[in-house]
């Protein structure tokens, strides 16, 4: 059967590669320019695939899949051809790698289903090594001896050295050579070494995708499922390890062997795991929320429900928001009336940021530690006043570690608006002291031609600071993602899309765009007609979606989406442009677009967990499966109710807050969507059945943060607090952050890859 199934998948690829790739840019997308595509080598590359289509013939196609491996890594197949197609496919394996080094980092675009809006296009090294793995086993291997030799010395090298870089380097190059599989095994055991357990997980379903709907079978796959739920589970997704778990069970169901120090059934193994995380109440709650929502994936979910009694006594504290200051030099309502501030909680502070300051309390207390303005040391430029016409300012900020990372500066982005856009590091460390906190800056840079702005605040990961640099040009703005060390240090800037964003008399826009980080790569929603996707080592152009953009309105209204980058989980992006009312499901891998849900106006996308992409919409919150785009459940099922503030997603409830004037809060069961949960919607950490919009009346509404065991809310007017000692009372703070026990380099290597 499974056989049937992979002739069947075939045979579908090859009429559609048969029927040749786009070499234009369909006509929807033609408004947003993608600088790595390049509509010649797409045509190669079509025309390459053509001869391979007529070259093998549909009566080949069954011996095209006589070999397949359950990893796309090295599914490599045999084919016991007669020397003409033999002859003929090697010369086409010769094309194929000719064109993989000539333009192996251009984007061409691949076809689509016809039901989709959203053209993707791809790495051009990526196809070609998916190409050669289609060929067979004797042409392979004749590739691999070309390769194999660099593609082993890397190996080598990283194994060695425990480093990631030249492994990365071997997969992104010659993920055809025979130890490419061997070297994602390992960037996803280093990575899990490391306690980025999301990682670990993408680089593990390179071989085993996380995706209920696929047909796998086999040890190798098993063990590489088990590794993925395990990384779940010291992630503190529990929950979602507990639903894993149960699929396991049944698609593997007496698979045995060595797995974290033990040995014994696989899902005998996750169960003690994941008895011994309940046990020991051990989540990811009291870890740091570094930045928009949460962590770089923007997709945080803490493992355990917030209990009622953080907030059952009032607030631990509150201060005021910072005043804006209008045209006329006095102070104005605060920018908070429109809910523009989002908090991080991270080394012991809250910290919150506008366009002109940093400031800085103490998580516990609430008491003041600094206030850091830019004029302070000599940057005069900032903008005092807030334009009354703004609309919609969104500030965040990032933490890792001791620094702060924040774009301050002008806020309006239009044509001839005068530019004035830093890039800022802030040493936090030592708050209580008197100390020079600017550490390094760095300035958009305009000029005659362009008018330069950073977008949002920058996304930090692995030593790297990353940020979208926005030049307007004409009624177009053309964005780069630039690269930076921890010191200001400039390592590489990659152009990215160029959008026709104020066509049309456009509005200043007031809001910038922030970065999300998955799967290796940076990705970058515009919000003007396109989606893209660079590695995050190298820059390099990974993907890109394109999609017709209707602009930032709505039946003649502004749309009411809020701050939205793309999503991440598991292998997928997930995106509600500003400019489009669909929801677009992208493989991270590949950059195919897998599914779009149509007619859905977004303000937020909270997170994913359980298989569920939590939307916070126009009408209410609409929960949709990840892996289909269907619509699971609805609040409320009938009428509308708005949301006021970014709610937070904490072990199986989602905590909403509403335009609702008498009990502006509800708690959202995940499982049905109801605000009573049954037996059956059970979780692993104990949690309440039922939380009454009663129980959560006192709350201010706002954006939600929670972190080290505090949540902090930013509402209208002011920064209120909750901690565990409020009121004089202990409450039991979470245990910290499994990742802990993976920190020392080398002391787990061997808990998910006994050697």
């Amino acid at each position: 059967m499974n056989n049937q199934i992979q002739i069947a998948c075939l045979a579908m690829t090859l009429l559609l590669l048969h029927s040749g790739l786009r070499a234009q840019e369909p006509a929807a997308a033609r408004m947003s320019v993608l600088p790595s595509f390049d509509s010649q080598v797409g045509a190669h590359l079509a025309a390459l695939d053509r001869e391979l289509a007529k070259a093998v013939g549909h009566e080949h196609v069954g011996a095209l899949v006589g070999h397949v491996n359950a990893s796309p890594i090295v599914a490599g197949t045999m084919l016991n051809a007669n020397p003409r197609l033999r002859e003929s496919l090697d010369y086409l394996a010769e094309k194929y790698i000719r064109l993989m080094q000539e333009s192996g980092d251009a984007l061409v675009t691949l076809p689509g289903r016809p039901s989709h809006v959203g053209s993707s296009s791809s790495q051009v090294r990526r196809l070609c090594q998916q190409r050669l793995l289609q060929m067979p086993r004797a042409t392979l291997e004749g590739y691999r001896r070309l390769v194999d030799g660099e593609a082993s010395a890397l190996f080598e090298q990283g194994r060695q050295l425990r480093s990631a870089a030249p492994l990365r380097r071997l997969v992104r190059e010659m993920s055809c050579s025979s130890p490419a599989e061997r070297a994602v095994e390992m960037l996803g055991d280093l990575a899990f070494e490391q306690g980025d357990f999301s990682e670990a997980i993408a680089w593990w379903s390179m071989r085993t995708p996380v995706d209920t709907n696929a047909d796998v079978s086999g040890a190798s796959a098993a063990r590489t499922r088990a590794k993925q739920i395990l990384a779940m589970v010291f992630d503190g997704r529990l929950n979602d390890a507990q639903m894993e778990l149960v699929r396991f069970r049944h698609q593997f169901p007496r698979t045995i062997g060595s797995l974290a120090g033990q040995n014994s059934g696989f899902a005998t193994i996750l169960e003690r795991f994941l008895a011994e995380f309940a046990k020991d109440r051990r989540t990811n709650n009291n870890a740091a929320w570094t930045t928009f929502g949460g962590d770089v994936t923007r997709s945080r979910c803490l493992s355990q429900a917030v209990s009622w009694r953080l907030w059952e006594d009032g607030p631990a504290w509150r201060v005021p928001l910072p005043t804006a200051v209008g045209p006329n030099g006095t102070p104005t309502q605060p920018l908070g009336r429109r809910l523009a501030y989002h908090p991080v909680i991270a080394y012991g502070q809250v910290l919150i940021a506008d366009h002109r300051s940093v400031s800085s309390f103490d998580a516990i207390s609430g008491k003041e530690l600094f206030r850091f303005e830019p004029e302070l040391v000599g940057l005069a430029d900032l903008p005092a006043e807030v334009d009354s016409k703004a609309d919609l300012p969104r500030f965040t900020l990032t933490v890792d570690g001791d620094r702060a990372f924040v774009r301050l500066g002008q806020l309006g982005m239009a044509p001839k608006r005068e530019a004035a856009s830093y890039l800022m590091c802030l040493d936090i460390s030592q708050p209580t002291t008197n100390r020079k906190r600017l550490l390094w800056h760095i300035r958009a840079k305009s000029d005659d031609r362009a008018l330069a702005y950073f977008e949002g605040a920058p996304l930090v990961k692995d030593g790297r600071v990353y940020a979208a640099l926005s030049k307007i040009i004409g009624q177009s703005v053309a964005t780069s993602i630039v690269c930076y060390d921890r010191t200001g240090r400039l390592l590489w800037t990659r152009d990215v899309c160029e959008c026709p964003e104020f066509e049309n008399g456009a509005k200043a826009r007031f809001r910038q765009h922030l970065l999300t980080w998955g799967a290796g790569q940076i990705v970058y929603c515009s919000h003007a007609g396109a989606v893209v996707a660079v590695d995050a080592w190298t820059g390099e152009a990974t993907w890109g979606v394109r999609y017709p953009s209707r602009g930032p309105t709505l039946d003649h209204e502004p749309s009411p989406r809020d701050l939205a980058p793309a999503v991440y989980a598991d292998g997928r992006f997930f995106a509600a442009p500003l400019d489009s009312d669909r929801v677009f499901c992208v493989d991270a891998a590949s950059g195919n677009v897998l599914w779009e849900l149509e007619e859905i106006e977004v303000v937020h996308l909270l997170g994913i967990v359980q298989g569920q992409l939590m939307a916070a919409t126009r009408n209410g919150i609409t929960s949709i499966r990840t892996t289909t785009g269907d619509i699971r459940w609805m609040q409320p099922s009938g009428g509308r109710l708005a949301s006021a503030g970014r709610g937070l997603i904490a072990g199986g409830w989602l905590f909403w807050p509403t335009q609702d004037g008498l009990l502006p809060y509800r708690a959202l069961s995940l499982r049905t969507g109801s605000q009573q949960k049954t037996q059956a919607d059970s979780s692993v950490m104990p949690e309440p059945l039922l939380f009454d919009p009663s129980m959560l009346h006192a709350l201010p509404i706002g954006n939600w943060a929670f972190g080290e065991g505090v949540l902090v809310i930013a509402g209208t007017k002011e920064l209120v607090a909750y901690t565990p000692l409020a009121a004089n009372r202990q409450l039991p703070i979470p245990a910290a952050r499994p990742q802990a026990r993976l920190t020392a380099p080398g002391k787990h290597s061997g808990i998910v890859n006994n050697p």
